[in-house]
């Protein structure tokens, strides 16, 4: 799955369950910033709430492998 049909999930799930919009954090957007060029090996997301659990345990239902 290429990073922008992940990030498309995570968007279409957090809209149809009614959540608060999530954010990409850590060092992938640290990263991209800072120019360094590393192979994605994890995406960090938050929504600020504890209903990023439930979001979590959603997407690994609709992720293959």
């Amino acid at each position: 799955m290429q990073i922008s049909e992940l990030l498309e999930l995570v968007s279409n799930t957090t809209l149809a369950l009614g959540l608060p919009e999530t954010y990409i954090v850590g060092g992938m957007p640290r990263d991209k910033v800072l120019n360094r060029s590393s192979e994605v090996q994890d995406i960090d997301l938050t929504n600020g709430d504890d209903s990023i659990s439930y979001l979590a345990d959603e997407l690994q239902k609709k992720i293959p492998g």
